[in-house]
């Protein structure tokens, strides 16, 4: 076994100096500081796209409450209330539609109604209903025996005892019940239909 020219311990010696270990730390807080700014835009950009989202959703939110239909008020700002009429009487609303109502007849709002829809209950007598399309509301008349659905028609209604007769002078309505053929029938204008307990007819 050969003998080291040189002794290896002269050979071996710590090259790396505190100060050469100073540079290398310096220069990884560096690094590090030149990182943290992008973070930093990174996470604001990021905080600034959430927020954006959020009133997205509220001006959307708000846009769609805003357009929803609501059930029309009496034409002079009054709420729709329920009516005994004594005399013929007419009742504009402010949506351009109109109800006639003849001696006799009661007429009041339908609690309970879903939404898009102003419902209301023919208890007793005869009314015709001028509805006016005056956005997505839907009307539905309740008469006992039937109801009756329109969104831009004209129709009558006439209300008695285990009775019940509906005719349409414009557009289209839609008749439902237990007593109805097949339990719905669309009438157009022209059409009529005739309920009663036992007996059925159309025209």
């Amino acid at each position: 076994m050969s003998e080291l020219r040189y002794p290896l311990k002269e050979r071996l010696h710590d090259v790396v100096t505190e100060r050469a270990l100073q540079r290398v730390w310096r220069g990884i807080d560096e690094r590090q500081r030149a990182r943290a700014p992008k973070r930093l835009a990174r996470g604001l950009l990021l905080l600034a796209f959430a927020g954006l989202a959020v009133a997205i959703g509220v001006v959307l939110g708000l846009a769609l409450r805003s357009h929803e239909p609501v059930a029309p008020h009496m034409a002079d700002g009054r709420p729709f209330v329920a009516v005994d009429a004594a005399t013929r009487a007419v009742l504009a609303l402010d949506d351009g539609s109109a109800i006639r109502l003849w001696p006799g007849t009661r007429l009041e709002p339908l609690d309970g109604s879903p939404a898009g829809t102003f419902g209301l209950r023919l208890l007793r007598g005869e009314a015709r209903f001028d509805v006016r399309a005056g956005g997505p509301r839907r009307w539905l008349v309740e008469c006992g025996l039937a109801s009756v659905e329109a969104v831009d028609a004209e129709f009558h209604c006439t209300r008695g005892a285990n009775r019940l007769r509906v005719s349409v002078e414009r557009g289209t309505a839609l008749a439902r019940g237990a007593v109805v053929p097949e339990h719905m029938r669309w009438l157009a204008a022209g059409d009529s239909l005739e309920l009663g307990e036992t007996t059925i007819s159309t025209e």
